[in-house]
């Protein structure tokens, strides 16, 4: 359990993946089973029911703590957070425990319909040995309001170094596992997932275009493409199930559930991007991003969705490797397959734009923004699907950057922060005398910056 606490801790003080990285790859290299498999259970995002409120923990807490209340609400403003403040408060531990993270959780389980008098003596006897952030971790368990430092890519990229195992296996192991509820263990779930052959291709790498266009020679021996400001995704389709992968990394299913081909279909791997739509117009990349922090689909949203993958290219057909076939060759496949689909995939054709002329692709790059795209892709007519970063194949040509002037407003804290850091910014720009708010963000800024305005 010290362990276990030991590592939150070291996770929560950073948000480098690096150290992330080593971190999670030092304490599962010599972790016991049992413990592993109830670390990645909460570290994959999961949690016990809860068997008390944290309400009622923090007033069994607050009979422990022998502050005033003025002082105590002075430090919860500074702290931040009501239970985090409590910890700092508790006395020392009088003796230290060697419970692991498995007994734990057994015995919370076992207690956690016993009478609150039993329950809040056991977590009492249970606060007597361990300290700070130990006890800040047992009280999120019993709560149910554990959250995990790290995401479902980075522990899938440690997990399936240490154990060697596919990563994406391995993802889909974890983003579907419940320990709690049937006990198979991580590793015999991840053997059972590996017949579904959900893995993906390499990505092939999209160059940003530095020079003209003219310096590519022939503009015949070129193909250009609008620039859309989705997600880029390959859909991979084997044996009648689906998988979306973003580039990143991350399987994409539980939150775009519309996006399936009908069993019966031959496999396919597609390479694309997911966009939103409305009348024929692409929306903003915000109303994916905003689909991607929601856990559960409504029916009701399924059946108002306009969300769309737009195929660019085709990887997989019918089982046969079509990567070192020329891009010609792969939009013919790419088009006759998606004629034969139907239209409840939700599958449209990137359209190839008409050009001769290196001062035509100028032009169509300049146009983009009003056909609320970010610009034009350039790609080689017979190049081959490679992820090799050297491959000057695929170019994004993008549209000239705008920038205002902007007048910071706020500086607020972030709630989802755990540090008493403002790192979430409010910016206006001037309408006459008037500073009119158009932007907020609590991203952009290195972790010194963020320091030097909290500390403004």
């Amino acid at each position: 359990m010290k362990r276990f606490a030991a590592l939150l801790d070291n996770l929560f003080q950073t948000r480098k993946t690096d150290l992330h990285l080593e971190y999670l790859q030092q304490y599962f290299s010599s972790i016991e089973e049992k413990d592993r498999d109830w670390a990645l259970y909460f570290l994959s995002g999961k949690n016990l029911p809860r068997s008390r409120a944290s309400k009622q923990i923090l007033a069994w807490m607050e009979e422990i703590v022998s502050f005033p209340a003025w002082l105590v609400e002075k430090s919860n403003d500074m702290v931040g957070d009501r239970m985090e403040t409590f910890i700092l408060l508790m006395p020392n531990p009088d003796s230290v425990s060697n419970i692991t993270l498995d007994d734990f959780c057994k015995e919370l389980i076992g207690k956690r319909k016993d009478h609150d008098l039993v329950f809040k003596s056991w977590l009492n006897s249970l606060w007597d040995q361990f300290s700070g952030r130990e006890i800040l971790v047992l009280n999120r368990i019993v709560a149910g309001t554990l959250k995990s430092p790290v995401s479902l890519i980075t522990l899938s990229e440690v997990i399936s170094k240490v154990y060697d195992e596919d990563y994406f296996v391995t993802y889909l192991g974890l983003h579907d596992w419940n320990w709690a509820q049937n006990k198979i263990s991580f590793l015999e779930l991840v053997e059972s997932k590996k017949k579904l052959r959900p893995e993906p291709f390499p990505s092939m790498p999209v160059r940003p275009l530095k020079n003209e266009p003219t310096d590519l020679g022939e503009p015949g021996n070129w193909q250009i493409e609008q620039k859309w400001d989705g997600i880029r995704v390959q859909w991979v389709y084997r044996d009648g199930v689906n998988f979306l992968w973003s580039r990143e990394k991350q399987f994409l299913n539980p939150h775009f559930p519309e996006f399936t081909i009908p069993e019966g279909s031959q496999d396919l791997v597609l390479d694309g991007e997911l966009m939103a739509l409305e009348n024929g117009r692409p929306l903003s990349r915000e109303v994916l991003l905003k689909r991607l922090k929601k856990s559960k689909i409504s029916r009701k949203e399924l059946d108002a969705s306009n969300f769309v993958f737009v195929a660019f290219d085709i990887l997989e057909d019918a089982g046969k490797d079509l990567r070192k076939q020329k891009l010609e060759k792969r939009r013919e496949i790419l088009e006759r397959r998606v004629a034969e689909l139907p239209k409840s995939a939700r599958i449209v054709l990137s359209e190839i734009l008409s050009f001769d002329q290196w001062s035509q692709a100028t032009e169509i790059r300049k146009g983009s923004r009003e056909k609320f795209s970010e610009g034009i892709i350039l790609k080689r007519r017979d190049s081959k699907y490679s992820d090799k970063r050297q491959k000057k194949d695929w170019y994004k040509w993008e549209s000239e950057e705008l920038s205002i002037k902007a007048v910071l407003l706020y500086a607020q804290v972030d709630p989802k922060r755990r540090a008493n850091l403002y790192s979430f910014y409010t910016f206006a720009v001037w309408k006459g005398e008037e500073l009119v708010p158009v932007a907020k963000t609590g991203t952009g800024l290195s972790d010194h910056s963020i320091m030097e305005i909290s500390l403004f």
